[in-house]
C-alpha cells in the first residue's frame, strides 16, 4: 500500500457510528495527503525517496530501475569497509544479508522464520499461556527489528553521505515555499476544512496540472543557475542565451482577447537581460 492509498483511506474515515475512529485518524489522512501531492512538485524537499537523491549525486553502473535498490546503490557508491564493491553487491543480492527494503519481506524468511514465529505467538494466545505469549512476542520482535535494521542503518549511511554534498544556492528558496504551502494548509485545516477530494475536478485537475508544470519549469531554471554543466547542456541547444536589451517602451500596455491587460514583453518589471541567463549583477 502506497503513502497516497493510505492518506485517502484514512481522511475518509467516520469519527461517529459504528465504525467510528479517533477524531486524529482522518486528520492523520489529511496530512499525509497533502505531503504525498506535495511530494509530487518538483524541488520539493518533502518525502524525497533517498535513492532518487543519491543517484542525482553519485554515478553508479546501474540501470535507472537497479538505483531503485537501496542496498546495491550503496553497495557502489560507499562499500563496506574491507569488502570490495563486487562483494557488497553481492551481499546486496543476498535477503539474508540484505533484507528487502519494505513492507514486504522475502519469502524465503517468511518460509523458515516468520511464519513458525506467527504460529507460535497463535498458540500461545488460544491457550492463555502469558509466559509463553510473552516470549513469542520477543521473538517476533527480534526477527521484525533484524528485517528492518540494516536498511534503518543504510538510510542514515546514506543521508550523512548527502550531508557532505554543499548546498545548492537556490535551496533555500524551494524549502522556504515547502514552509508556506505548509502553513496555508495548516491554517486551511484550522479554519474546519473538508478532506481532500477523492478525484479532482476538471478544473482542480487543470489547476493542478498547471502548479506542477510551473514547479517543474522553475526547479529545471534553478538546476542551471546552480549547475554550470546543466546551463552548459542548456546553451548548446539555445535554451539559454546571455544578451543585453537595447530598446525598450515601458508605458506600452496591450489587452488580451478578454479585454485584460497584458504587460507583454516591454513591460519595466522584464528584467534587462534575455531570459536571465546569466543574471545581470545588481
Amino acid at each position: 500500500m502506497s503513502l497516497t492509498d493510505l492518506g485517502r483511506m484514512c481522511r475518509f474515515r467516520t469519527t461517529t457510528g459504528p465504525y467510528a475512529v479517533p477524531d486524529v485518524v482522518p486528520e492523520f489522512g489529511m496530512w499525509l495527503t497533502f505531503l504525498t501531492d506535495r511530494a509530487e512538485h518538483s524541488g520539493t524537499c518533502v518525502l524525497l525517496p533517498v535513492t532518487t537523491l543519491l543517484a542525482e549525486h553519485w554515478a553508479t553502473g546501474q540501470s535507472t530501475l537497479e538505483n531503485q535498490n537501496l542496498a546495491s546503490t550503496m553497495a557502489w557508491i560507499a562499500p563496506p569497509a574491507g569488502l570490495s564493491t563486487e562483494q557488497a553487491m553481492a551481499d546486496a543480492e543476498d535477503p539474508d544479508v540484505c533484507p528487502p527494503a519494505g513492507p514486504s519481506t522475502s519469502p524465503g524468511f517468511d518460509n523458515r522464520h516468520l511464519a513458525p514465529a506467527i504460529r507460535n505467538f497463535g498458540e500461545a494466545s488460544a491457550l492463555g499461556d502469558l509466559n509463553a505469549l510473552a516470549a513469542a512476542e520477543s521473538e517476533l520482535r527480534e526477527l521484525i527489528a533484524g528485517q528492518i535494521q540494516p536498511t534503518w542503518s543504510m538510510v542514515w549511511q546514506a543521508i550523512s553521505l548527502l550531508r557532505s554534498v554543499p548546498e545548492a544556492p537556490r535551496a533555500a528558496k524551494r524549502f522556504e515555499s515547502d514552509c508556506k504551502a505548509f502553513t496555508d494548509y495548516s491554517d486551511y485545516q484550522d479554519s474546519g476544512a473538508l478532506p481532500q477530494r477523492k478525484r479532482d475536478t476538471a478544473t482542480g485537475a487543470a489547476r493542478r496540472l498547471s502548479s506542477l508544470e510551473r514547479a517543474l519549469a522553475g526547479f529545471q531554471s534553478a538546476m542551471a543557475f546552480n549547475d554550470r554543466f546543466v546551463l552548459a547542456d542548456q546553451r548548446s541547444t539555445s535554451e539559454a542565451f546571455a544578451g543585453t536589451i537595447v530598446e525598450a517602451e515601458p508605458g506600452r500596455m496591450s489587452t488580451t482577447d478578454k479585454n485584460q491587460r497584458d504587460h507583454g514583453p516591454t513591460s519595466p518589471s522584464v528584467p534587462r537581460t534575455l531570459c536571465g541567463w546569466p543574471p545581470t549583477p545588481s
